[in-house]
């Protein structure tokens, strides 16, 4: 199908990342692969629509229909929102209400602009199958399987969810998935359409600017840790692990980067448990710094429970930094992670007894610069290897795109 105003439709969901385009600014942090892809694009002169869906209130808090975005920078991709609107002050009765209207807004914006492509995501899964069935052709994006395997693999959900249970099984032309350590490859061969192409994609990096990595030394490691502060990304385990480490040395320095609803409570227990001068939040880091920050620490450590491929593991170790990381655990989760990430490039650090193996293994990285600085040359070479920049790694799924368009 050819479009009148646009090659390409998107229906995403508005992440918190994308919060400056409620002022015009496309000033995005987080979620890269999405942006990233914006950003192609425009570079590439394809136009395209792009409909953020409003998943809760505050987000473009003063719209109550859909509204145009004039975004600086942007000539080729048009940009609209789907506000969230309160009509009743139910909560659980204005989200069913808002997924009616954005589900209809999505299908009649697709029917007028006739896109030669409609790319969704979970957010908008159920409107892109339905849209499959009017013979349109839809690329699905799945970043990372954390929630969607347990969710699939409850078949009550089947009689819960229907719609959202359903809209798996559609034959989309493309289901493009993020190979992030999460149970993504199980989700598909059980779940999707036998017959939907599927393509697995690992993110990419930026090397463009990288300073110069500091010497090692011994008796001056820095631990980096970079996560939302959540339970399940670790943050505990590395706190008591930390502790544990501290009982016997003060030869390190620990950066927590990140931000959450326990950052709070992270920055009192560094207190009560004897950290302080050890361990220490940074916050919230740009994009454009973080290299800056894996190149002045030796050592990484990655406790993510949902999967451990993400994008911080493939910055850090294309950085050169000393990498520990959860081992394989069950359903599938980092068995991708496993696979394509040799076992003499990281430390893997067991999900049973995390702390202790934690506080172990950096022990032993510790009383050894040469182990630390070998681990460090291996994960550099890997990731030369293995990891693609951003820009080949978004030119790839253009590309495949093109393809799926093609037919």
């Amino acid at each position: 199908m050819t479009g009148r105003q646009g090659r390409y439709l998107l229906l995403l969901r508005f992440f918190s990342g994308l919060r400056e385009l409620e002022n015009g600014r496309w000033l995005p942090y987080g979620s890269p692969t999405i942006s990233r892809l914006i950003e192609g694009l425009e570079k590439k002169s394809i136009e395209a629509t792009v409909v953020l869906v409003c998943g809760e209130p505050g987000q473009f808090k003063h719209a109550r229909k859909p509204l145009g975005i004039c975004v600086d920078g942007f000539r080729h991709v048009r940009f609209v929102a789907l506000p969230f609107v309160r009509f009743t002050g139910i909560g659980c009765l204005d989200c069913l209400l808002n997924d009616i209207k954005h589900f209809f807004y999505c299908v009649r914006l697709a029917w007028k602009l006739r896109p030669a492509l409609v790319y969704c995501v979970r957010a908008t899964q159920v409107a892109g199958a339905f849209l499959t069935l009017c013979g349109f052709s839809v690329a699905l994006r799945m970043m990372g399987a954390a929630i969607y395997y347990p969710f699939f693999r409850n078949r009550w959900n089947r009689f819960k969810h229907p719609l959202f249970y359903g809209s798996m099984r559609a034959r989309f032309a493309c289901i493009i998935a993020s190979i992030d350590g999460s149970a993504i490859r199980p989700l598909l061969e059980g779940f999707a359409h036998p017959r939907a192409r599927k393509q697995y994609l690992i993110n990419g990096v930026e090397r463009a600017d990288v300073p110069a990595r500091r010497a090692f030394a011994p008796g001056q490691m820095r631990i980096l840790f970079v996560a939302r502060f959540e339970d399940q990304k670790g943050t505990q385990e590395l706190l008591v692990a930390l502790r544990m480490l501290a009982a016997g040395r003060r030869d390190f320095q620990a950066t927590l980067v990140g931000y959450g609803g326990s950052e709070e409570l992270i920055r009192d227990q560094i207190r009560r448990q004897g950290l302080e001068g050890l361990a220490h939040i940074a916050g919230k880091v740009a994009h454009s710094r973080i290299m800056e920050a894996y190149m002045s620490h030796e050592i990484f450590v990655s406790l993510n429970r949902l999967g451990n491929l993400n994008n911080t593991v493939l910055e850090a170790m294309a950085a050169g930094c000393c990498t520990l990381m959860l081992g394989r655990g069950e359903d599938g989760v980092d068995a991708d992670t496993e696979r394509i990430i040799p076992a003499d490039a990281c430390v893997r650090v067991s999900r049973k007894d995390t702390a202790a193996d934690l506080a172990g293994a950096l022990k032993r990285l510790l009383d050894s610069a040469a182990t630390v600085e070998e681990y460090s040359g291996k994960a550099l070479r890997w990731a030369a290897e293995a990891v693609p920049t951003w820009e080949q790694r978004i030119e790839y799924e253009l590309n495949l795109l093109e393809e799926v368009c093609a037919g």
